[in-house]
């Protein structure tokens, strides 16, 4: 029988497979659609595909933080004061989900703009959090105790802050709609864009390295 941590680990894993399979052949897609010999329809369903992974890699992102919490809470290297602060972590987790789904699916309208960019400066500021509470982990002065769990953290606060900004970047790949007349700066959004997902995939590689071998 499965426990509810034992679900929490499979699809921590599943995640991080996603993030890692999805981002490099959808970007090497979008190379592909800037091709001249493409109709402007195969290039507007490049935009579309390459719209929806960001989309979904940014969603998957946000499963880290009560996944990653819940795991290293189980195996005894991270300490909350408190079992609120658990509930707490991933009421937030629930309400970031939420945030990122709005902000995805409400449209064009001036309301997706500002939840858009709300979110974005939102996993800013979470992924600089991590960062920080991973170096504090390094230092021994904080909940984290062992290093390659502050080694993790810091690199999950990184990936935050690039696909924060690779969501800023891209952000005409979020509000291009297939009736607009061209699509040629959508497909350069997400060419200009692949640096991010060349560094998210990166790092997500070596996490889970980290946590599966645990060096230190």
């Amino acid at each position: 029988m499965l426990s509810g941590i034992d679900v929490v680990h499979y699809l921590h894993i599943v995640a991080f497979a996603v993030i890692v399979g999805l981002e490099l052949p959808v970007l090497y897609a979008v190379r592909l659609s800037r091709r001249t010999d493409l109709s402007a329809d195969a290039q507007a369903l490049v935009a579309q595909l390459r719209r929806w992974a960001y989309a979904l890699s940014g969603l998957l992102l946000v499963t880290f933080l009560p996944f990653g919490v819940s795991i290293a809470i189980d195996i005894g290297v991270y300490t909350l004061m408190s079992p609120t602060w658990l509930t707490a972590t991933w009421g937030v987790a629930l309400a970031w989900l939420l945030i990122v789904l709005v902000a995805e699916v409400s449209g064009n309208a001036a309301f997706a703009r500002r939840t858009y960019t709300t979110e974005i400066v939102m996993r800013f500021i979470i992924g600089l959090g991590h960062v920080y509470d991973g170096i504090v982990g390094f230092l021994g002065t904080g909940m984290i105790q062992t290093n390659w769990l502050a080694a993790k953290v810091v690199l999950f606060g990184l990936m935050l802050m690039v696909s924060s900004l690779l969501r800023w970047q891209t952000r005409p790949l979020r509000f291009y709609a297939p009736s607009d007349s061209g699509v040629e700066s959508d497909v350069r959004s997400a060419v200009q864009g692949q640096w991010g997902s060349y560094a998210i995939v990166l790092m997500a590689l070596v996490a889970a390295w980290m946590g599966a071998i645990k060096p230190w």
